[in-house]
């Protein structure tokens, strides 16, 4: 098990329970240290995301991040996303993305070389087959489907022919924007960051922020907010980072708290420093959205099956190790 914990997601009678066996106490080892030393600390607790909890973390205890830490978090949503598609999209046997280069994104990003252009010309070549601005710009799913043999368009084939393009659809909703004030009252009380909801258990990620995209929106008029919807999501999710990474920009604010979002939806992190020092300091990551026992991935896994519930969870992709168990 890795030091944040897992999910154990079990089926039958119709419905999906989850049960957290997330860490919840990794972020009281913040507190009491200096703000720089637990910076340097974040890397130990959070192997996933790192660049992500650092820009977080450093937004909630020094009210800035710079420039370059925004660039390293859109390289490393991309980063995310394609290993995504290498993991959870399958063909057969067929290896289905180079993985290499996939690697090398952040830290393309972090020697100060243009990680955009290597992305745009990553995704040209081997995800959508033409140029990421072209794919944005398609005005239907079928279009593109037809015009490109890349693997995952051939996936995305695949799903429709087995018509699993509905699979798991749900009404969404979508988590609104977070008002500072009101969140920060939030994070303080007890139990929230472990089971959070905004007006009931809500959704972050690549379909909540891409809903409104014409490539999506056709999609989920036509199939529902199910499986096809997040996976053409999280491929318009990873054509816009190519601009996100190369128009990366600082942002400035009061300390206090850190809002980022990462590939899977929104990362927030809260701080309170007393003279020098962490005196709280509070985690919220999209998982715990995401996978409420009443939230998304449970509604959307109720009455499926192993295979369908795999690839379910996948497409809505928890942060950490799950359990999937079958009664």
């Amino acid at each position: 098990m890795s030091l944040e914990g897992r999910l154990i997601i079990e089926l039958g009678a119709g419905r999906a329970r989850i049960v957290s066996g997330r860490r919840s106490d990794l972020a009281r080892l913040m507190i009491g240290r200096e703000a720089d030393e637990a910076m340097a600390l974040l890397p130990r607790l959070f192997a996933l995301c790192g660049e992500a909890h650092r820009a977080a973390a450093s937004l909630a205890l020094f009210g800035s991040a710079s420039v370059a830490q925004m660039r390293l978090v859109a390289a490393e949503s991309a980063r995310e996303h394609l290993l995504r598609i290498v993991l959870g999209w399958r063909l057969g046997d067929e290896a289905p993305l180079p993985v290499g280069a996939i690697m090398a994104l952040v830290e393309i990003a972090r020697r100060g070389d243009d990680a955009a252009a290597a992305l745009a010309g990553y995704l040209r070549q081997h995800v959508l087959g033409c140029a990421p601005e072209a794919f944005l710009a398609t005005e239907g799913l079928a279009d593109w489907l037809e015009a490109s043999d890349t693997f995952p368009a051939r996936f995305l084939r695949l799903v429709l022919a087995g018509g699993r393009a509905g699979l798991g659809a749900v009404s969404p909703a979508f988590l609104p924007e977070l008002a500072r004030v009101e969140l920060l009252a939030r994070l303080d009380v007890p139990g929230f960051a472990a089971r959070p909801e905004w007006g009931g258990a809500r959704e972050t990620g690549p379909l909540a922020r891409r809903h409104a995209h014409p490539l999506v929106a056709g999609v989920v008029a036509e199939h529902g907010a199910g499986l096809l919807a997040r996976l053409v999501a999280r491929l318009v999710d990873l054509a816009g980072l190519v601009e996100a990474i190369g128009k990366a920009e600082a942002v400035t604010h009061d300390p206090g708290l850190g809002q980022v979002e990462t590939a899977r939806g929104w990362l927030i992190h809260a701080a309170r420093t007393e003279k020098g020092r962490v005196a709280a300091y509070t985690i919220l990551a999209p998982t715990e959205w995401n996978f409420h026992p009443e939230g998304v991935a449970a509604r959307a896994l109720a009455g499926l099956g192993e295979e369908e519930a795999a690839l379910l969870i996948e497409a809505v992709d928890p942060c950490v190790e799950y359990e999937l168990r079958v009664a």
